[in-house]
């Protein structure tokens, strides 16, 4: 498989145990080192969002958005669409008596309430997802976040 780099596109990746991409190579490590760990994809996936916040905290943060699909073994796949929501109290008829019509990009109507929150129960499991915990522990991903933080990283200028 062959392709042209000068055009739009995405290689193809093939892996046997794992595979992780992210837009930080920090972030990416952090989860290949979770799955080699024991820890699963959700695991690693979670291992990676904590250290974006820190080497990319204006792209992401704790208080974004989360989109999953995951499999347990023995049970169905189970999606998640944790795009952000309308505050509680937004409703179309409050908009439309205030005279709102459109919703501009500036708008405080614009921001939504962050939906990663809600993919986890108050203990912190996965929330419809029972039984595809890791044998890893938020402890291991704090210490390797604690050590990229000692350590320092390159940050990007984006130019």
């Amino acid at each position: 498989m062959s392709r042209d780099f000068q055009l739009p596109g995405r290689s193809p990746v093939i892996a046997c145990e794992g595979m992780t991409a992210t837009s930080h190579p920090l972030a990416s490590r952090v989860a290949i080192e979770t799955l080699q760990a024991g820890g699963n994809a959700a695991d690693a996936a979670v291992a990676a969002v904590a250290v974006l916040c820190v080497v990319e905290p204006h792209m992401t943060g704790i208080g974004g958005d989360c989109f999953a699909m995951i499999h347990a073994p023995g049970k169905p796949v189970w999606g998640y669409n944790g795009s952000g929501r309308a505050s509680a109290r937004a409703s179309l008829d409050a908009l439309l008596a205030q005279g709102t019509r459109t919703i501009a990009l500036d708008s405080i109507h614009a921001v939504t309430v962050p939906g990663g929150v809600l993919m986890r129960d108050k203990d912190g499991a996965l929330v419809g997802a029972v039984g595809v915990s890791g044998d890893t522990s938020d402890n291991d991903e704090l210490a390797a976040i604690a050590g990229i933080e000692a350590a320092g990283f390159t940050a990007e200028t984006g130019g």
